[in-house]
Formats: C-alpha cells, structure tokens, sequence
C-alpha cells in the first residue's frame, strides 16, 4: 500500500522505482529466500528450547498448581520456587489474583528466588497493592544478573527481526521492480513463512497485482481477528477508494473524520493515519508525488495559515509507541541521497534503508520487538543529519 513499509512509499522527485540503482541495494533473492528460511529455523529452536525451559517446562501445569484452593500458600510457594528462575509473568499475575490469597511472604520469597525479575513483573507489586515491607526485600534483591526470560525473548525477537528484515527485502525488491513473476513469488513467501507483517505486505502485493479481491480477503479478515483494528480500519478506507477507481487525495469528509481520531491516537494506525492527513494537507502541508503521478499534486484543503517551527531531518510517530511507527525523513536541499538506521537498545541494527527524495516515509512494523527505546538515525550524502529516539511501551 501506497503509505507502508513494503511499498515504495512516497517520496518527492519522482525516482523510477524500477531503475537499478533501487535495485543493487538488495542481495539476490535466493539470499534472502535462504535468510528467510534459516531465520525461521533458528527462531523455532529458540522457542522451543524457551518453552521447554519457562515455567519448569510446563506452563499450564504451573498455572493450574496455582489456581488450585486445595494446594496452600506454602505448597505454591515451593513450586514457584522450584520453577525458578522460570515463572512467567501470566504465573506470577495469577499468584497475585489467587483465591485464597498466598502468605504475602510466601510470595516474596518466591520472587526473590526468581531475582533478577522483568519490569514487568516487578509492576505487579504495585499494580496489585503489594505489602511495602515485603516489595523492599523484593526490590533489594534486584541485582545485576541475567534475566533468562529477556535473554530468551531477546534471541527470538533477533531471529523473528532477520526474517521479516528478509521478508520485507524480497517484497521491496519486488514491488520496486514492477515484475509480476518477482510480485507473485514474493507473496507466495509470505503465505509459506509468515512473519508480523505479512499481512500487511500481502495487501501490498495483491494490490500490485490489481488482486483486489483477495485485498479485500486480508482487510476484512484482519478487521475481525486482529488486535490492531484502528491500522486495519485505515487499509479498509484505501482499499474502499481503490474498488471505487479513486485514489488517496479522493477520500471523502466522512472518510476524514473516520481518519482523524486514528491520527491522533498513540493505537497500532496512528503512524498511517498521520502520514494520510499529511498528504491531505492536514499535516506538514507538502506536495508529494505519489507512485505512478508524474505531477505534485496539491492537497484536498487549504492549510489554514501558520507560522511554522523549524523542522526537524528526521522525527517519529507516535512516541511513545505501543504498536508500530512511523518515521519520516526529510533530505535538506541539494542532498543526493539519504540513509536510514534503526538501532534496538543495545546498539544494534535492525533496519537499513536508503532512499531518494525529499521526503521517505518508513513504516517500522514492532511487533518483533521487545520494550526499550531505540534510535534512528538519518544521514545525507554520508554525514550523520539527525537522531530520533523513540520508545517502545508493551
């Protein structure tokens, strides 16, 4: 779609999607079909290995230890115990709204044992009214070690992030070249492998394909399954525009006002939804030049006037993020070309993109990712222009 990661975005200048220089940024796709699949392979070890390993290798033997009134304070005390450093944070939020209640002391020690915790356990003590004596001797024994959970997730989350790094490679690769056969094999890869977002990259490619009806197959069924409706009610409007032979600047008053409350959410959408209002002219007032146009075309209103702070190279919506977003890169004049690198919170890479034009917007699906705060930095021509940090809150 016209606004995602997976397409080619839109940018100002009007670059040839199909020229060569688009292309040789990308490895040959049987490279990236063997990421795909040797990424896939690895996160399921991890998996299997973290299932085997969390909560004493059975998580629903655990929980059903816990919920059980015939097992006493003490007796779940020592199984937690024994699980450790396992327990999950479902067992542990099941040991707080246990019926009877545990020995407030029976569940320090059970969470000592299984120091050092995730933040997210440790909200527990709080979200649930913790007694302040106990919740001190559990925060005392919050140490420097390892927690094997975010060691664990941290290890899927870098193999599911190479396979859909590699995923979203081969449908750029595609889409950028206009092929049909590539545009077809790369969907195909998304319905054998699917990663976080094929269900957005398969819109994508269905739409290139002028698939509308099997468009219109993934939207609605998303529509009804997905936890991320307001992202899903955003495609629906495209796609409506679209079945209806309109285009993005078509969308109706009402179709705006449906967009609007999205745009202002922080909800999984809110980047797309922004980044449409901003082509309607309801954002940074810009012309753009979308995919097969060769002319700017202006927005559907006249921005009312303002005056206009300075803008950033490089900025981030929303942020915080609970979902994912969108980041938008802007060249300063004269710039041939601009650099995009996302960093997690350890440093390390987990995007890269060159782009042409003005303006590229970037639609980094998180769903692969663990809570922090990552970095993204834009260079021009090889010098670095701007840094954007943004959070990610589960």
């Amino acid at each position: 779609m016209w606004f995602t990661d997976a397409g080619v975005g839109y940018v100002e200048g009007g670059v040839e999607p199909s020229c060569p220089a688009h292309l040789a940024q990308f490895a040959p796709d049987e490279d990236l079909e063997d990421e795909i699949t040797w990424a896939e392979e690895q996160k399921e070890v991890v998996e299997a290995v973290y299932d085997n390993w969390k909560d004493g290798g059975s998580t629903q033997e655990l929980l059903s230890f816990v919920q059980d009134p015939a097992n006493d304070s003490y007796a779940v005390r020592n199984a937690l115990m024994l699980a450790a450093p396992s327990v999950t944070l479902l067992v542990w939020r099941q040991v707080f709204e246990r019926e009877p209640a545990m020995n407030p002391w029976h569940v320090a020690q059970a969470l000592i044992a299984n120091s050092p915790l995730q933040r997210e356990v440790l909200d527990l003590l709080d979200e649930y009214d913790f007694h302040p004596y106990y919740e001190a001797l559990v925060l005392d024994a919050q140490g420097e070690g390892v927690i094997m959970h975010a060691m664990y997730q941290s290890e899927i989350a870098h193999f599911a992030g190479r396979h859909e790094r590699a995923l979203g490679d081969l449908t750029r690769k595609a889409l950028r070249s206009g092929d049909p056969v590539a545009i077809a094999n790369a969907r195909s890869w998304h319905e054998a492998h699917p990663a976080a977002s094929s269900t957005e990259a398969l819109v994508d490619l269905c739409l290139a394909l002028s698939d509308l009806e099997r468009a219109r197959q993934v939207v609605d069924s998303e529509l009804v399954a997905s936890r991320y409706r307001d992202y899903w009610e955003v495609q629906d409007l495209y796609l409506s525009l679209l079945e209806d032979s309109l285009g993005p600047l078509d969308l109706s008053p009402a179709g705006q006002q449906a967009l609007l409350p999205i745009a202002l959410s922080r909800e999984h959408g809110s980047g797309q939804a922004q980044a449409w209002m901003t082509l309607l002219g309801g954002g940074f007032g810009e012309q753009v030049v979308l995919p097969n146009h060769d002319q700017p075309r202006a927005p559907v209103h006249e921005p009312r006037p303002r005056v206009l702070a300075p803008t950033p190279f490089i900025n981030v919506h929303p942020n915080p993020s609970h979902g994912p977003v969108v980041v938008v890169c802007r060249l300063p004049e004269g710039a041939q070309g601009g650099h995009l690198l996302v960093q997690d919170p350890l440093g390390r890479s987990i995007h890269q993109q060159p782009f042409h034009g003005k303006v590229q917007l970037l639609d980094l699906d998180t769903r692969t990712l663990a809570t922090g705060v990552y970095t993204a930095v834009l260079e021009a021509d090889g010098i670095r222009i701007g840094v954007a940090k943004f959070e990610l809150v589960r």
